[in-house]
């Protein structure tokens, strides 16, 4: 658990907590809203190529934050869905009005999975992707420098990261 979060999480230098309020994201059509606290410290940035990624969202790969539980507020309302994924212990929510996935709760290690897109310029700016996630399941190879990680986790604690060779 904790070991993964140290192994690709940046270090903030000098960072010091504000008292700002909170973003507000949400999905395309702003149905499915959601706070995160303006200071947050994202656990990853990371590039998510499972299968429940890819079908949920159409796309190759999933670009994805990492957000700690208490740095995320959420209330889900009428308009949210809650997709059916092969692991029990995801919830991967998604607005019904738009389709747009929303947010995915990882039960094991209290993080929410917030979707790249939604959060401001600024931000994504800020934290780029740093590694692969469920690189076995990939359908699209990507060549860019960054760790593959062969699942998510990574691994266990105490146990070295299983990485895929580009």
């Amino acid at each position: 658990g904790t070991q993964f979060l140290k192994t690709f999480s940046r270090p903030r230098k000098g960072r010091k907590r504000r008292k700002h309020p909170p973003m507000k994201l949400q999905c395309n059509c702003g149905a499915v809203a959601f706070d995160v606290k303006d200071d947050f410290k994202p656990l990853w940035s990371s590039y998510c190529h499972c299968k429940d990624c890819r079908k949920a969202t159409r796309m190759p790969l999933f670009q994805d934050i990492g957000v700690g539980k208490e740095e995320l507020t959420f209330e889900p309302n009428d308009d949210c869905g809650v997709a059916p994924t092969r692991n029990p212990d995801v919830k991967r929510y998604f607005c019904k009005k738009c389709g747009t996935p929303a947010l995915i709760f990882f039960a094991p290690l209290q993080v929410w999975v917030v979707p790249f897109f939604a959060f401001p310029q600024e931000v994504q700016d800020k934290n780029p992707p740093t590694a692969h996630l469920n690189y076995e399941s990939t359908v699209l190879r990507v060549k860019d420098g960054l760790p593959k990680f062969r699942a998510f986790p990574p691994m266990k604690e105490g146990e070295q990261p299983d990485l895929i060779d580009e």
